[in-house]
């Protein structure tokens, strides 16, 4: 890939992190703010995740600077 092109995706990307990085997920979204996880961990991923006590959690419960969250489509 030529320099130029390279600088300019690299660009590119650092702009796209710094706008919606520092939005917290209420922001990004409200309505995957608001869903209620189930709650079926064990104690070690309770404790990995941070959350205080057992049950249905959300993702302001989750003590992390950042979550990731993968959708798989499984039909």
């Amino acid at each position: 890939m030529p320099r130029k092109t390279s600088a300019l995706a690299l660009a590119a990307c650092l702009a796209i992190v710094l706008a919606f990085g520092f939005l917290s997920p209420a922001q990004a979204n409200p309505k995957l703010a608001q869903y209620r996880f189930s709650g079926t961990l064990s104690e070690a991923d309770r404790n990995y995740l941070g959350l205080e006590k057992p049950g249905a959690f959300s993702l302001k419960d989750i003590k992390a600077p950042y979550v990731l969250i993968e959708i798989l489509r499984t039909t």
